[in-house]
Protein backbone atom coordinates (compact mmCIF):
# COMPACT_ATOMS: atom_id res chain seq x y z
CA UNK A 1 0.00 0.00 0.00
CA UNK A 2 0.95 3.27 -0.83
CA UNK A 3 2.19 5.30 2.82
CA UNK A 4 -0.32 7.76 3.08
CA UNK A 5 -0.62 11.61 4.32
CA UNK A 6 -1.58 13.06 7.97
CA UNK A 7 -4.97 12.63 8.10
CA UNK A 8 -6.97 15.39 7.31
CA UNK A 9 -9.72 15.63 9.25
CA UNK A 10 -11.99 17.41 6.47
CA UNK A 11 -11.55 14.90 4.62
CA UNK A 12 -12.21 12.30 6.65
CA UNK A 13 -15.88 14.06 7.40
CA UNK A 14 -16.57 13.77 3.50
CA UNK A 15 -15.88 9.73 3.26
CA UNK A 16 -19.26 9.03 4.54
CA UNK A 17 -20.72 11.29 1.97
CA UNK A 18 -18.74 9.80 -0.61
CA UNK A 19 -19.30 6.37 0.13
CA UNK A 20 -23.12 6.66 -0.16
CA UNK A 21 -22.61 8.96 -3.97
CA UNK A 22 -21.04 5.93 -4.92
CA UNK A 23 -24.10 3.79 -4.01
CA UNK A 24 -26.22 5.80 -5.72
CA UNK A 25 -24.14 6.18 -9.29
CA UNK A 26 -25.55 3.50 -11.24
CA UNK A 27 -29.28 5.17 -10.55
CA UNK A 28 -27.58 9.01 -10.95
CA UNK A 29 -28.61 10.77 -13.91
CA UNK A 30 -26.51 13.91 -15.32
CA UNK A 31 -27.91 17.02 -13.88
CA UNK A 32 -27.92 18.37 -17.83
CA UNK A 33 -29.03 16.22 -21.03
CA UNK A 34 -26.34 16.19 -23.62
CA UNK A 35 -27.11 13.73 -26.62
CA UNK A 36 -23.49 13.90 -27.75
CA UNK A 37 -22.23 12.99 -24.46
CA UNK A 38 -24.51 10.33 -23.87
CA UNK A 39 -23.69 8.81 -27.20
CA UNK A 40 -19.94 8.90 -26.40
CA UNK A 41 -20.92 7.35 -22.89
CA UNK A 42 -22.40 4.11 -24.79
CA UNK A 43 -19.36 3.70 -26.87
CA UNK A 44 -17.15 3.76 -24.04
CA UNK A 45 -18.93 1.66 -22.12
CA UNK A 46 -19.11 -1.15 -25.30
CA UNK A 47 -15.46 0.09 -26.67
CA UNK A 48 -16.72 -0.01 -30.57
CA UNK A 49 -14.08 3.08 -31.01
CA UNK A 50 -10.27 3.13 -29.49
CA UNK A 51 -11.42 4.69 -25.82
CA UNK A 52 -8.44 7.22 -26.10
CA UNK A 53 -10.55 8.90 -28.97
CA UNK A 54 -13.81 9.10 -27.42
CA UNK A 55 -12.02 10.19 -23.53
CA UNK A 56 -10.66 12.91 -25.40
CA UNK A 57 -14.03 13.87 -27.08
CA UNK A 58 -15.63 13.92 -23.59
CA UNK A 59 -13.01 15.71 -21.84
CA UNK A 60 -13.59 18.16 -24.65
CA UNK A 61 -16.97 18.82 -23.94
CA UNK A 62 -17.13 18.88 -19.88
CA UNK A 63 -14.91 21.96 -20.55
CA UNK A 64 -17.02 23.14 -23.44
CA UNK A 65 -19.73 25.44 -22.44
CA UNK A 66 -22.07 27.45 -24.34
CA UNK A 67 -21.14 30.87 -23.48
CA UNK A 68 -17.75 31.98 -24.70
CA UNK A 69 -16.62 33.28 -21.61
CA UNK A 70 -16.85 30.61 -19.85
CA UNK A 71 -14.58 28.63 -22.23
CA UNK A 72 -11.82 31.46 -22.45
CA UNK A 73 -12.08 31.04 -18.49
CA UNK A 74 -11.48 27.17 -18.28
CA UNK A 75 -8.96 27.44 -21.03
CA UNK A 76 -7.30 30.31 -18.80
CA UNK A 77 -7.44 28.14 -15.98
CA UNK A 78 -6.22 24.92 -17.74
CA UNK A 79 -3.22 27.33 -18.71
CA UNK A 80 -2.91 28.48 -15.51
CA UNK A 81 -2.61 25.15 -13.41
CA UNK A 82 -0.25 23.80 -15.94
CA UNK A 83 2.21 26.35 -15.69
CA UNK A 84 1.39 26.37 -11.73
CA UNK A 85 0.15 29.40 -11.42
CA UNK A 86 -2.13 28.28 -8.24
CA UNK A 87 -2.91 31.82 -7.33
CA UNK A 88 -4.46 32.67 -10.29
CA UNK A 89 -6.71 29.08 -11.04
CA UNK A 90 -8.17 29.95 -7.85
CA UNK A 91 -9.10 33.43 -8.96
CA UNK A 92 -11.00 32.14 -12.18
CA UNK A 93 -12.39 28.89 -10.33
CA UNK A 94 -13.60 30.83 -7.55
CA UNK A 95 -15.34 33.19 -10.10
CA UNK A 96 -17.06 30.49 -12.14
CA UNK A 97 -18.33 28.35 -9.41
CA UNK A 98 -20.18 31.47 -8.79
CA UNK A 99 -20.76 32.31 -12.32
CA UNK A 100 -21.74 28.72 -13.53
CA UNK A 101 -22.84 26.76 -10.70
CA UNK A 102 -24.10 24.10 -12.93
CA UNK A 103 -20.86 23.12 -15.00
CA UNK A 104 -19.43 20.39 -13.53
CA UNK A 105 -16.11 20.70 -14.78
CA UNK A 106 -15.31 23.63 -13.69
CA UNK A 107 -15.96 21.48 -9.71
CA UNK A 108 -13.25 19.38 -10.97
CA UNK A 109 -11.07 21.55 -12.13
CA UNK A 110 -11.42 23.32 -8.58
CA UNK A 111 -11.07 20.04 -7.06
CA UNK A 112 -8.08 18.76 -9.28
CA UNK A 113 -6.07 21.99 -8.22
CA UNK A 114 -6.86 21.50 -4.39
CA UNK A 115 -5.74 18.01 -4.62
CA UNK A 116 -2.51 19.42 -5.85
CA UNK A 117 -2.47 21.52 -3.32
CA UNK A 118 -2.75 18.97 -0.65
CA UNK A 119 -6.28 20.43 0.51
CA UNK A 120 -8.21 16.88 0.57
CA UNK A 121 -11.07 18.00 2.61
CA UNK A 122 -11.56 20.48 -0.02
CA UNK A 123 -11.44 18.71 -2.81
CA UNK A 124 -13.33 16.21 -1.79
CA UNK A 125 -16.35 18.50 -1.29
CA UNK A 126 -15.71 19.37 -4.80
CA UNK A 127 -15.86 15.86 -6.10
CA UNK A 128 -18.94 15.60 -4.26
CA UNK A 129 -20.56 18.44 -6.71
CA UNK A 130 -18.83 17.31 -9.73
CA UNK A 131 -20.28 13.72 -8.97
CA UNK A 132 -23.85 15.31 -8.00
CA UNK A 133 -23.66 17.26 -11.32
CA UNK A 134 -21.87 14.33 -13.44
CA UNK A 135 -22.27 11.16 -11.97
CA UNK A 136 -20.48 9.16 -15.15
CA UNK A 137 -16.76 11.97 -14.30
CA UNK A 138 -14.68 9.29 -14.09
CA UNK A 139 -11.87 11.75 -13.79
CA UNK A 140 -13.10 12.87 -10.41
CA UNK A 141 -13.96 9.31 -9.52
CA UNK A 142 -10.36 8.52 -9.92
CA UNK A 143 -9.65 11.89 -7.95
CA UNK A 144 -11.32 10.48 -5.53
CA UNK A 145 -9.66 7.09 -5.26
CA UNK A 146 -6.49 9.02 -5.07
CA UNK A 147 -7.71 11.11 -2.06
CA UNK A 148 -8.68 7.90 -0.29
CA UNK A 149 -5.29 6.40 -1.14
CA UNK A 150 -3.61 9.59 0.13
CA UNK A 151 -5.76 9.49 3.53
CA UNK A 152 -5.22 5.54 4.46
CA UNK A 153 -8.83 4.95 3.29
CA UNK A 154 -7.77 1.79 0.78
CA UNK A 155 -11.64 0.24 0.51
CA UNK A 156 -12.80 3.59 -0.07
CA UNK A 157 -10.08 3.89 -3.25
CA UNK A 158 -10.84 1.00 -4.70
CA UNK A 159 -14.48 1.29 -4.63
CA UNK A 160 -13.47 4.81 -6.47
CA UNK A 161 -11.71 3.31 -9.46
CA UNK A 162 -13.92 0.25 -9.56
CA UNK A 163 -16.91 2.70 -10.39
CA UNK A 164 -14.56 5.13 -12.84
CA UNK A 165 -13.66 1.72 -14.69
CA UNK A 166 -17.67 1.02 -14.88
CA UNK A 167 -17.88 3.69 -16.73
CA UNK A 168 -14.23 3.28 -18.14
CA UNK A 169 -13.01 -0.08 -18.68
CA UNK A 170 -9.55 0.91 -20.31
CA UNK A 171 -8.95 4.14 -17.96
CA UNK A 172 -5.12 4.28 -18.09
CA UNK A 173 -3.70 3.30 -15.10
CA UNK A 174 -7.12 3.00 -12.97
CA UNK A 175 -7.06 -1.07 -13.58
CA UNK A 176 -3.35 -1.45 -12.43
CA UNK A 177 -4.59 0.82 -8.80
CA UNK A 178 -7.59 -1.28 -8.43
CA UNK A 179 -6.03 -4.39 -8.71
CA UNK A 180 -3.23 -3.52 -6.66
CA UNK A 181 -5.36 -2.26 -3.78
CA UNK A 182 -7.66 -5.22 -3.57
CA UNK A 183 -4.14 -7.65 -3.85
CA UNK A 184 -3.12 -5.66 -0.54
CA UNK A 185 -6.60 -5.99 0.70
CA UNK A 186 -6.47 -9.54 0.35
CA UNK A 187 -3.08 -9.56 2.06
CA UNK A 188 -4.53 -7.56 5.20
CA UNK A 189 -7.53 -9.55 5.98
CA UNK A 190 -5.61 -13.23 5.86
Amino acid sequence: MPETARPDPNAQAQFHRLYCRLAELGQALPAQAHEEIDALFAKLSCEAEPSYDLEDRIWALWCSHEEQDACTRMEQTIQAIARRDYAQAHELLDEMTRRWADWAEVWNKRATLLFLEGRDGESLADIDRTLALEPRHFGALCGLGQIAIRQGEPHLALAAFRAALRIHPDLPGARQTAESLHRALHRQSH
